[in-house]
């Protein structure tokens, strides 16, 4: 008894230590207060405050639980608890006290200590109340209804140290003779399970609250095809389940929302659905993921289209837009020119082409547009380029010249007889005016020659004649033209690329001049094309 007078001693001289130096001012407000003539004086204005928090406890029915909280301050002191919130009718002291415990009483605590300066409310503490009888499905505590798809462990726990369990799982009211609880059983099909605990004196023999197992059908959730999308796209998505019940979809995560049915994409990269089925009193619950990646978006290149140009002309200014708004960049693929930001010099004649790009971003592919277009000489005389037989019989003609420029396509198969085939006006240098000459005219031959009179006064345009292929495959050239004014020869594949065969000295619009030139069928027609021109 001395031991525990001891201890006792201590544990209250250690508190009231704490006590001071938490709160060094109680001692001056004690030493504040004096009594005039048996009335108490108070000198000292400290609001409440607390010293020990109540603290969290457990039971059994029928088990006596107590809170307390011990509080300082200037007195008088007043206390009410709460439980969840709602003042207790009569709790008004530092110990709160419950002498038989039961069910409704587990909840949450706490406690406000207040007086004339001010109030304080301690943590929350809980109640909680252990059913003599515990049942456990896969280490989890059970009660009622447990729905499963599968066998499960089942075990049991008395909350009373030294009570035996006996229990049947036929719904029958278990007796002490009823099976005794040894170990973990496995449940695999639907049964009730009753539970009862036996006293070590017998005396008490408890029944708890059963447990009804119910083994539900699985159910599979299909997928319907998921969209292949990009951003911004939207596709809708959906599930089934094996059931007929109701699937509800979800993203888990990714650059998607989903309104509705629908999904529409806010981003680039993978998205996770997840379908779930909550199942019900038949069927288990079921859920499936699915990933879907979200690619980058298609953009397009409007580039404005390019005209043939003159070698003198002014730069190209070129223009380009993107359906994303992204600005374009151009590239030079091929040709001779020039590129200075979207200004395009050409340096020489030909074809030239040029491309549009845009490089893409974290959201959008790149994307790209080509133009083309030919560069050709100044000039101010008419040519004529050759193109035939055709498959037909048919021989085409296209007349370049200055624009306004007036004439008549002549035929003659000795140079002497000339045949007019057609009149043709010009439309400029780049602008090609055909003539075709249908089989069976009086026109044509391999071994004709063409030329074109200009109608009105002015330069006298050049002539051309072809002839061949010869023996040894030899193609012919003659060129006529203004007397000693200078003849180009000209040779293309395509129309679009011109070689410089030779350059002769005109002798009169009808005094041919040879061409020197090899050029074996390979090269000339039917595939090829001529014209002359003043240089």
């Amino acid at each position: 008894m001395g031991i525990n007078l001891c201890k006792g001693v201590r544990s209250l001289f250690l508190a009231i230590i704490w006590l001071v130096l938490l709160h060094p001012g109680i001692l001056a407000d004690a030493a504040d207060r004096a009594s005039e003539g048996g009335r108490v004086v108070r000198t000292s204005d400290d609001p409440p405050f607390l010293v020990t928090q109540p603290q969290s406890a457990a039971g059994l029915e029928g088990d006596s639980i107590t809170l307390s909280v011990a509080a300082g301050g200037t007195a008088p002191l007043q206390y009410q608890w709460f439980k969840d919130g709602q003042p207790i009718p009569g709790a008004t002291t530092s110990i709160f006290e419950i002498p038989f415990l039961l069910e409704a009483d587990a909840g949450t605590y706490r406690v406000e200590v207040s007086n004339a300066f001010g109030k304080v409310v301690s943590a929350d503490a809980s109640i909680s109340f252990l059913p003599l009888i515990q049942v456990f499905v896969e280490g989890n505590i059970a009660s009622g209804i447990v729905r499963v798809s599968k066998p499960v462990l089942v075990s049991l726990k008395s909350a009373r140290p030294g009570w035996i369990l006996h229990y049947t799982t036929d719904g029958a009211e278990p007796v002490p003779t009823s099976p005794t609880y040894t170990a973990p059983f496995l449940v695999s099909e639907a049964l009730e399970l009753r539970v009862a605990a036996d006293a070590p004196d017998h005396l008490e023999f408890l029944e708890g609250d059963s447990v009804r197992f119910l083994f539900l059908a699985p159910q599979v959730i299909d997928w319907e095809d998921l969209p292949s999308l990009r951003y911004p796209e939207s596709g809708a998505v959906g599930a089934t389940s094996s059931s007929g019940l109701l699937v509800r979809i979800r993203v888990l995560s990714g650059p998607a929302v989903l309104e509705g049915s629908v999904l529409r994409t806010t981003g680039v990269g993978p998205v996770v659905l997840r379908a779930e089925q909550d199942g019900n009193e038949t069927f288990a619950a079921a859920a499936s993921e699915q990933t879907l990646e979200i690619g980058r978006g298609v953009q397009g290149v409007a580039f404005q289209p390019i005209p043939d140009r003159l070698l003198d002309d002014p730069p190209v200014q070129l223009v380009a837009t993107t359906t994303t708004g992204l600005p374009a960049t151009f590239q030079v693929v091929s040709g001779p020119a020039v590129l200075s930001g979207n200004l395009l010099t050409p340096t020489g004649v030909g074809r030239i082409e040029v491309k549009a790009l845009q490089g893409g971003s974290d959201l959008w592919l790149p994307a790209e547009a080509i133009r083309s277009f030919v560069v050709t000489r100044t000039t101010t005389a008419a040519t004529l380029t050759i193109e035939g037989p055709r498959p037909d019989g048919s021989y085409r003609l296209d007349l370049r010249a200055p624009a306004e420029m007036r004439g008549t396509v002549l035929f003659s198969p000795d140079l002497r007889t000339w045949t007019a085939v057609g009149k043709a006006t010009g439309q400029g240098p780049l602008q090609p005016v055909p003539v075709v000459v249908q089989p069976g005219s009086t026109a044509g031959g391999p071994g004709g020659f063409w030329r074109f009179q200009q109608d009105a006064p002015g330069p006298q345009g050049p002539g051309l004649t072809i002839s061949g292929p010869g023996p040894g495959g030899k193609v012919t050239v003659r060129a006529t033209g203004p007397v000693d004014s200078p003849i180009a020869v000209e040779f293309s594949l395509d129309l679009m690329t011109w070689f410089e065969v030779a350059t002769v000295v005109g002798a009169g619009p009808s005094t041919p001049v040879t061409v020197p030139t090899s050029l074996g069928p390979d090269t000339g027609l039917p595939r090829g094309f001529w014209r002359a021109r003043v240089p």
